[in-house]
């Protein structure tokens, strides 16, 4: 008796073991680019290439993230990147919230049919919009502006459909009685629903400003004098010009680059898990 239920504990534990096993090395696997990077940001060049290679950079050189900086005017970069990634994280937020918010409590004529529409829009390849919008900033004189980078991102159907699902599990109850009490539809929605989506803006914000920060082909497609540029860009800049061979100095400036986004994931990580869970269960 004890062999027959000692057994299947024992594959159990196992089991476990080999899982835990299994994401260590994945974990790992995954962050041995960013670990590499980083600790080469810190090298001479001639470390940055000895083969065999070597791990620790002896003596530590700073020099290089001050030769990254200065190289190209990273301090606009960075602002406009910032400008591009909070704006843009801060609008999408609105709009996804109050979309959300019509789409969960709601009822009018050709509501899911806007639905079906929005999940659909999410099949379609960013390379296909690319340049229809970009003729369309054309037109209006916008490219190369900071609302011709940053208006266009705004409505993300990915953001309505996930805050249609949260706000679906949210008690229609609370906004009758906000109702019965006088509450504005406005009010409502600033002091029922918002402060009950925490999990859920949180989660969306790390996906808007990541996204954002981290966008490539949209800001070099759309800005086009050096003043105008985002961190991305720079960085390509600096990998083409003549110190392309330059690995140091390149890690260093990966490294100045990925660093808010990093602090923004580091930030609200808790939240991301349960933003998910929460609107794939609790908004069927």
């Amino acid at each position: 008796m004890t062999s027959t239920v000692s057994r299947p504990r024992k594959f159990e534990t196992t089991g476990k073991a080999t899982i835990y096993l299994a994401l260590t090395l994945l974990a790992v696997g995954t962050l041995f680019p960013f670990i590499w990077a980083l600790g080469t940001s810190f090298k001479t060049e001639k470390q940055a290439i000895a083969m065999p290679p070597q791990w620790i950079p002896d003596p530590i050189r700073l020099q290089n993230y001050i030769d990254a900086w200065n190289m190209f005017p990273f301090g606009r970069f960075y602002y406009n990147t910032l400008l591009f990634a909070v704006l843009g994280m801060l609008g999408s937020i609105a709009l996804s919230s109050l979309a959300g918010y019509a789409l969960a409590k709601y009822q009018f004529r050709g509501q899911y049919a806007i639905l079906i529409f929005i999940i659909a829009t999410m099949m379609i390849p960013y390379w296909v919009n690319l340049v229809p919008v970009y003729t369309i900033l054309a037109k209006l004189g916008w490219l190369d502006t900071y609302h011709g980078l940053i208006i266009p991102r705004l409505a993300r159907p990915f953001g309505i459909f996930l805050m249609r699902q949260y706000i679906r599990s949210i008690p229609s109850d609370y906004i009758d009685a906000a109702r019965i009490d006088g509450a504005s539809e406005f009010g409502i929605f600033w002091r029922i629903i918002l402060p009950q989506c925490t999990p859920v803006l949180a989660t969306l914000a790390i996906f808007f400003f990541v996204e954002d920060w981290n966008s490539f082909m949209w800001p070099l497609v759309v800005t086009n004098s050096l003043e105008m540029r985002t961190v991305t860009v720079g960085l390509a800049l600096l990998s083409g010009s003549p110190h392309r061979t330059e690995y140091a100095l390149q890690m260093a400036a990966a490294t100045i680059g990925a660093l808010p986004a990093i602090a923004v994931f580091l930030a609200f990580q808790r939240y991301l898990t349960q933003g998910i869970t929460l609107s794939g269960l609790k908004g069927q």
